[in-house]
């Protein structure tokens, strides 16, 4: 389900943000990649063969989860900020690694997203497919958070 970004906001840029979201995944080891959710240019992927999530800013990967059980409600939240130069995730509110990419990629400019799309994308990319499992909530903010 794709929702309508609000057309006033065309001029925001913003320098901050926290993206936070609630799924449960059907199948954990499934041999595709699932979109949980798209607000392109940024993506929190099921990764494909391996029970984990990740954040993708294409063509980078950043935040790979720990390995999660199908069938359990899961909270993953990534918080960007463009003038501390840091990206921080989180799964179920722990602190988790972003991994070997330079989070520089994904700091250095902040871009508002073209697109709301729980369980897919408007820009599907290589091996990218919809989402099997559930959405309970999703949030966005505005601001560089750190607690959940």
């Amino acid at each position: 389900m794709t929702v309508p970004i609000n057309p006033a906001l065309t001029e925001f840029n913003p320098r901050e943000m926290t993206t936070e979201i609630w799924f449960k995944i059907d199948n954990v080891l499934s041999s595709i990649t699932e979109v949980i959710l798209g607000t392109t240019p940024y993506k929190i992927r099921k990764k494909a063969n391996v029970a984990q999530v990740q954040l993708n800013f294409d063509p980078y990967n950043y935040c790979d989860s720990f390995n999660l059980k199908a069938n359990q409600w899961y909270h993953y939240a990534y918080a960007i900020s463009e003038d501390l130069s840091i990206l921080a995730c989180y799964v179920n509110g722990e602190r988790i690694s972003i991994g070997t990419t330079k989070s520089s990629f994904i700091t250095a400019d902040i871009v508002k997203f073209k697109e709301i799309t729980f369980g897919y994308t408007t820009t599907v990319g290589l091996g990218e497919s919809k989402f099997t499992g559930y959405v309970k909530e999703f949030r966005w903010w505005n601001a560089y958070r750190t607690l959940f």
